[in-house]
């Protein structure tokens, strides 16, 4: 049915990793991490829960991200990995892990992935404007404060021992008490930043969103990649399927990391019924105006409820027919299924319910 990717350590702890670290953020400001007795933790079976968080969901979540498909608890390959990944997570404490990355100025940081942003300095805000606590503002135990804190200490001396040494007075004054928001420091801020080939030649940074849609972000002209000097950029939100969710629009680079936030925000906790749509569907409702919809509306409930009910029944397709538009490995064909006709049917009945 599918292609296999083999089974090996690496896919296993990355597998963990990332569901620690999805975990984790939701659970951002930090709450006590209860594991239920390991007799009630029997994943895919009973429901795993945090506090009333489904861990299932999120490792599902992680699992589909990273394989590109869902998980088959049939499938032998799928619970073997996800059984090991659960175990490396569960015996870590779902500690977050720790990645080189670089900070503003382009220089190597240890640093931890915490809602796409990259934290190198727990105990400053993210845009170094004001001093905070590390376990409400991030999340991070005071273990793992002290694994980021050591781990930077050990390799500013390792880089003190091989860079050679600065001339007193030699080095230029900074033009500004704040550093300048550049594409370098966008990079460094969002180190999960891809490249894509979007057609035609052109090139754009993507990043991923928790609803499995993305943002790309595009120079000016909307084709090649944004240069380290460019002031202004095109950037948009689009489902998992490529529809706009956000349509492409002008943002000043100094304005992008607000942005960037923004929508990252608007993808994890819809709030407009737009935004719902795609988050459940993977695809657009293609009515730019139910973005002015509130989900917690008399209307906007209405909607939720007709597209929750379409997930319910394209749920049900997958199980008995397949997912839409795979390809068979006997036949070779692309597997068909309702499910577009569903989706198609709910937009209609979401428009009927927000214009009459």
């Amino acid at each position: 049915m599918f292609h296999r990717i083999p089974t090996n350590r690496q896919l296993t702890q990355t597998l963990a990793d990332e569901f620690s670290r999805s975990l984790r953020d939701h659970l951002i400001p930090i709450q006590q991490l209860e594991p239920p007795p390991s007799d009630e933790a029997n994943l895919f079976g009973r429901r795993v829960v945090f506090n009333a968080i489904d861990a299932n969901a999120f490792l599902r979540t992680t699992f589909r991200q990273l394989i590109g498909r869902e998980y088959d608890l049939t499938d032998s390959w799928d619970t073997s990995i996800v059984t090991s990944a659960w175990e490396q997570s569960k015996r870590a404490g779902f500690a977050r892990r720790l990645t080189l990355a670089q900070n503003a100025r382009g220089e190597p940081v240890y640093a931890f992935t915490i809602r796409d942003k990259s934290v190198h300095t727990p105990g400053r805000s993210p845009h170094d404007t004001a001093s905070v606590y590390p376990a409400p503002a991030y999340g991070l135990t005071q273990d793992e404060v002290s694994a980021l804190e050591d781990a930077n200490a050990r390799l500013r001396s390792q880089r003190a021992a091989t860079e050679p040494s600065e001339v007193i007075g030699s080095r230029e004054p900074a033009e500004g008490s704040k550093t300048a928001h550049t594409m370098r420091s966008i990079q460094a801020t969002y180190p999960n930043l891809q490249t894509w080939q979007t057609g035609g030649g052109c090139l754009a940074y993507a990043h991923l969103c928790d609803d499995g849609g993305h943002l790309l972000i595009t120079d000016s002209g909307g084709l090649n990649l944004p240069e380290a000097g460019d002031t202004e950029v095109l950037v948009g939100r689009y489902a998992k399927n490529g529809d706009v969710v956000e349509p492409a629009t002008m943002v000043s680079v100094a304005e992008l990391e607000t942005w960037i936030d923004a929508a990252l925000a608007r993808a994890r906790s819809p709030e407009c019924v737009a935004d719902y749509f795609s988050a459940k569907l993977g695809e657009g409702a293609n009515d730019g105006t139910l973005r002015t919809l509130p989900i917690d509306s008399d209307c906007g409930q209405d909607c939720i409820e007709a597209i929750d009910a379409a997930l319910g029944l394209i749920i049900h397709i997958r199980m008995a027919m397949g997912n839409d538009g795979e390809v068979e490995d006997a036949s070779k064909e692309v597997r068909r299924t309702p499910e577009p006709d569903v989706i198609d049917v709910v937009r209609k009945v979401v428009s009927i319910y927000w214009r009459g």
